[in-house]
């Protein structure tokens, strides 16, 4: 699997569950106006953190290289409901990379973590370690 093909898996998953939830979604590489009213959103980034050689070149001269990084999905929901709605949805976010099954893309240590209330928004983020094995 190629880097791109990685990023577009991982970002996927996101996609489609968060496209359920009808609310608005950020990424990294896309601009657009944050919501500063009483609506629910997310934004997803991926951060690469290593990336080694993993095998020895055979005798068709191909090696193996296995990539790791984090992905971070931060949800944010209108403050004032006890953070129902902001575990809601980031439980969502989470059961679906737990659920996630690719015989080339993994996914380990998938969690909620609190952050806390700024302004008119509650924040949950959802990490997942992932990895995948790119063949040149």
């Amino acid at each position: 699997m190629i880097t791109e093909d990685a990023i577009d898996r991982i970002l996927g998953i996101f996609k489609a569950v968060w496209d359920t939830t009808g609310h608005p979604a950020f990424y990294d590489d896309k601009t657009g106006e944050i919501p500063t009213s009483d609506v629910p959103w997310a934004r997803a980034t991926i951060q690469h953190a290593t990336g080694q050689q993993s095998s020895l070149a055979g005798t068709s001269g191909t090696k193996r290289f296995t990539e790791t990084g984090t992905l971070f999905v931060q949800v944010f929901t209108p403050v004032g409901d006890g953070s129902t709605a902001c575990y809601r949805l980031a439980k969502l976010v989470r059961d679906a990379y737990r659920d996630a099954r690719d015989g080339e893309l993994w996914f380990r240590n998938v969690q909620l973590n609190e952050i806390g209330t700024s302004g008119a928004f509650r924040q949950i983020n959802v990490t997942a370690t992932f990895s995948y094995d790119e063949v040149r």
